[in-house]
């Protein structure tokens, strides 16, 4: 029931007087009228408060409402085990390549930096001109001796018929004397015509034999000559490419040159040799497989396998090299520093999302709850798999991680848990 203004009496003010004791007429006036005002205020304050629906104000809590958050507990999960090796890109087997002859004028270069070529190839030229009139001035040499044999030949031929008729004179003459038939003076100067003879036929016969041997001597110096013209042309030894030429036009070669003419590749095979810890060597084998990046291009991955593993550990870096084959390609190059990824298979391993791990200086952390509060946790990270951040240090399984809201705590903030998974 609402008040009515005609129920309420205003009480007659303490101390007032009528008729000038202590105030006039008017004063009195402005008193009651004052009180009246208040009166009407607290009676429309009575009935808003009494309307049906009204709403009183909220009353402040002095507990802290705290950041919503999500949260998931650390859960176990399966992980590749992976390890990464760094090292620089090595050719296979690199072979110097230099001229087997010295003192000639390269008037040739057949090959660059860079290029792929056969066995056999030629690479550079050198100056044969003078082995062409060496070996010009032996064949003719050659042709003399052939023909002074021939020429010598014929004459031991004829000294031989000429032998052996002296023989049959001196034989028969012989018989003739023992008859009685002739002198004996006869007889002597028929022997004498037939060791005439037999020196004759000897002296062309060793004629025979020093014109074979000088011939014999004149083919030999040709080989050589023809070996050398062929040391003129440096060639390819095996297929591959090459890595470096040092070959200068118009140079002569010199026996005291340090450095080969080109540095060939061979078969174009390149290896990483990367350095792996002792710890991890019973975890690799050969034909491993192995992902292979490059600076140059770190988006693109290149298939490698482990080819050999070195039976020996270093003693001071307790490290041993293994050696992985590259597969051919046009863009990696000896000398370029290259990182590659070995799998070692998988374990089992603590495990939670991606959204919960935060970094503050490099340094990965996760905020985990404790009562109502969120407690700053740093962690070790290990590998990431399908949107799991493998944790090998700093957190025991179970153990519940703000997912969501993370971003917005500082260490030891209220919380409040608004959802998460189990």
């Amino acid at each position: 029931m609402r008040p009515s203004l005609q129920q309420v009496d205003v009480p007659p003010q303490a101390g007032a007087v009528e008729n000038g004791q202590g105030a006039t007429r008017g004063q009195s006036w402005l008193v009651r009228g004052a009180a009246g005002a208040g009166l009407v205020a607290l009676v429309a304050l009575a009935w808003a408060l009494s309307r049906p629906g009204a709403k009183t104000a909220p009353v402040a809590s002095s507990a802290p409402a705290g950041q919503s958050i999500t949260v998931q507990p650390v859960r176990r999960a399966i992980f590749p085990r992976t390890l990464l090796v760094t090292g620089s890109i090595a050719a296979w087997d690199e072979l110097p390549i230099g001229a087997e002859t010295t003192g000639l004028r390269i008037e040739r270069i057949a090959a660059q930096e860079g290029e792929h070529v056969r066995r056999g190839q030629l690479l550079a030229q050198l100056n044969d001109r003078p082995l062409q009139a060496q070996i010009r001035q032996v064949k003719a040499d050659i042709a003399r001796n052939r023909a002074l044999i021939a020429q010598q030949q014929a004459s031991y031929q004829e000294a031989r018929a000429q032998e052996r008729e002296a023989m049959n004179n001196r034989n028969r003459f012989e018989a003739l004397v023992q008859e009685g038939a002739i002198s004996s003076l006869e007889a002597e100067a028929r022997r004498t015509t037939a060791d005439t003879s037999q020196a004759r036929t000897s002296a062309a016969l060793q004629a025979i034999a020093v014109a074979t041997s000088d011939l014999a001597r004149a083919q030999a110096h040709l080989e050589e000559l023809q070996a050398m013209l062929a040391q003129t042309r440096v060639v390819a030894p095996a297929d591959g490419f090459i890595s470096k030429r040092q070959a200068k036009l118009g140079s002569v070669v010199s026996p005291l040159a340090a450095s080969a003419l080109f540095m060939l590749v061979r078969d174009g095979r390149l290896e990483l040799q990367a350095e792996v810890p002792e710890v991890h060597l019973t975890a690799i084998r050969t034909g491993q497989p192995v992902q292979v990046r490059t600076d140059a291009e770190p988006q693109k991955t290149y298939q490698a396998r482990v080819r050999e593993i070195a039976p020996a550990v270093d003693a001071q870096s307790r490290d041993a090299q293994v050696r992985i084959d590259l597969p051919a390609s046009p863009r990696l190059h000896p000398g370029m520093f290259v990182r590659g990824l070995l799998q070692l298979g998988t374990a089992e391993a603590l495990a939670v999302p991606e959204a919960a791990v935060l970094y503050k200086d490099a340094r990965p952390f996760v905020f985990v709850v404790e009562g109502h509060k969120a407690v700053r946790r740093e962690v070790i990270t290990g590998e990431r798999r399908d949107g799991q951040v493998e944790i090998r240090s700093g957190l025991v399984a179970g153990q519940p991680v703000v997912l969501s809201g993370a971003g917005y705590l500082k260490d030891g903030d209220p919380v409040r848990v608004i959802g998460g998974a189990s």
